[in-house]
Parts: C-alpha cells; sequence; structure tokens
C-alpha cells in the first residue's frame, strides 16, 4: 500500500481536496510528457532531413507548449495548498518559483518559435529557446527539496505536504543533467548559426527528459492514492 495510504489521511487536506490537485499534477505532467515525446519525435525526423528547419521551429513552439502545461498545472494548485496548509509548515516558495520559471519559458519558447517561423533571425532565436529551455530545467529541478523529502519523518507528515515533496522532488535530478545538456547544446546551436543540428539534438534532449519526468511524476501522482 502506498504511503499516502497509510496516514488515513488524519492530517492536511481533506482527501477529495488532496486527490484533486493530485490529479491536477498528474494531468499537466502527462500532457508535458506527452508534448515532449512528439518534440523528441519531429527532432529526430529533422536530424533525418525531412524539413530540419521546420521540425526544429514546430518542435521549439512544442516544447514550450509542454513548459507551459506543466507549469500552468501544477502553479494552479499552489493557492489551494497555502489555504490547506492551516499550520503554515508548507513551504510554497520552491514549487511556485520552480513553476513560474517554467511556465515563462514555455511563454518565451513559444514566442520565439512564432517569430522564427517568421524569418527573423531563426537560427539565432531557436537557439536562445534550447537555453532558455535548459535554464528552466534546471531552476525547476528541485534537487534540495528532494534531499528535505528523503530526510523527512514520514510518520508525521500529511498528505497535503506529501504531495507537495513528491511534486517537488519527481525526476529532480533528471531535469538538472538534462537542462545543464541542453544548455550546452543551445549555445552550441547559437556558434553554429547555418545549422540546426544542435537545436535539434537540444529539443531530444530537452523532451526526453521532460517525458521521462513528466511520466514519472504524472505516475507517482496517480498512484499516491490508489489503494
Amino acid at each position: 500500500m502506498d504511503i499516502a495510504s497509510q496516514q488515513g489521511y488524519q492530517a492536511g487536506a481533506p482527501r477529495p481536496q488532496a486527490r484533486s490537485m493530485a490529479n491536477t499534477i498528474a494531468g499537466g505532467s502527462f500532457s508535458e510528457s506527452f508534448v515532449g515525446a512528439a518534440s523528441v519525435a519531429l527532432a529526430i525526423l529533422g536530424l533525418s532531413g525531412v524539413l530540419p528547419f521546420w521540425m526544429a521551429t514546430i518542435g521549439v513552439i512544442a516544447l514550450g507548449v509542454a513548459f507551459l502545461i506543466e507549469g500552468a498545472a501544477i502553479s494552479s494548485t499552489i493557492s489551494d495548498l497555502t489555504a490547506a496548509d492551516k499550520a503554515g509548515q508548507l513551504d510554497i516558495t520552491d514549487i511556485g518559483g520552480g513553476m513560474t520559471t517554467e511556465f515563462l519559458a514555455g511563454l518565451a519558447g513559444i514566442t520565439l518559435g512564432i517569430l522564427s517561423l517568421l524569418g527573423i533571425s531563426s537560427a539565432l532565436l531557436l537557439g536562445i529557446a534550447i537555453i532558455t529551455f535548459g535554464g528552466a530545467m534546471v531552476m525547476g529541478s528541485p534537487s534540495v527539496a528532494q534531499l528535505n523529502y528523503l530526510s523527512s519523518d514520514r510518520s508525521n507528515i500529511s498528505n497535503i505536504q506529501l504531495i507537495a515533496r513528491e511534486a517537488l522532488g519527481a525526476a529532480s535530478n533528471l531535469k538538472l543533467a538534462g537542462g545543464i545538456g541542453t544548455i550546452v547544446l543551445g549555445i552550441l546551436a547559437i556558434t553554429d548559426l547555418p545549422q540546426y543540428g544542435f537545436v535539434l539534438i537540444g529539443l531530444i534532449t530537452a523532451g526526453f527528459t521532460m517525458f521521462v519526468s513528466g511520466s514519472a511524476l504524472g505516475t507517482r501522482m496517480v498512484n499516491l492514492f490508489r489503494k
């Protein structure tokens, strides 16, 4: 049985409210995972010689949508988390900061992708978008929160805190490593402006990272209330 089920839900938010928040996070995570996989597929097609510019541009826009969805889904639960945390024991800062960064990165990526479609310094803007995505993944990877979660006393943790810590901790190390790699590829893309190879490889790196981390987090949230 899952640890959240073992708690009996005596503390924190009522079970229906906690389940709703977990489902919201799961929905955003699975959507992020799906769009991340689509970005990987587009990038592979581009590397295979199938309309590299179009595959790179559409892939950047798609990845921007993935960041937007994930950031919006988790950010939408913050007010509920704050309201339910009567004791003031839940630190919302890390959640809000990381998800706001991903949300803004998504908006930036979509904007840069559209400008690239219009032919405005396309290669340069795509490289900048890749760097932006990498930076968002690094800033959104809650490695410190994961350590706090692993070292916490789970016997006294409420289900509302457990949801937040699961959301912060899932696949954080993968996001950190993937983000750093994506930044490097974005920088290389800017130095290799006539080509889109590094942009496409960066899309594969970022898309795969989001696919794995989104799937892990979504599955964890779904299983959180499964008896």
